[in-house]
């Protein structure tokens, strides 16, 4: 896994960061979060994956991330999907 960019932002209480990491085959968002958690010490619920991109044929994938410090500042800035507004929304 090699970090490409880092940026610790820290008026939004998190770390945005680009990685380059090589995959057999198409990683799931899931599969991804994971790993990023454990490289950056993080907690999963903590961890939002935004893309993750390849060129056709290249086994290289580019992944975009936020990593937040806390579940308070996740829950202040990431955007709230319909179904968890409907159970109750602070999750």
């Amino acid at each position: 896994m090699e970090i490409k960019n880092e940026f610790n932002n820290a008026l939004l209480g998190r770390r945005e960061v680009l990685v380059s990491h090589e995959f057999d085959a198409n990683p799931c968002f899931d599969a991804v979060t994971k790993m990023l958690a454990e490289k950056f010490k993080a907690d999963g619920e903590n961890v939002i994956v935004k893309n993750i991109k390849n060129n056709y044929g290249s086994r290289e994938f580019l992944i975009e991330a936020l990593i937040y410090a806390s579940q308070e500042h996740r829950n202040k800035f990431e955007r709230k999907t319909k179904e968890k507004k409907a159970a109750g929304g602070a999750q």
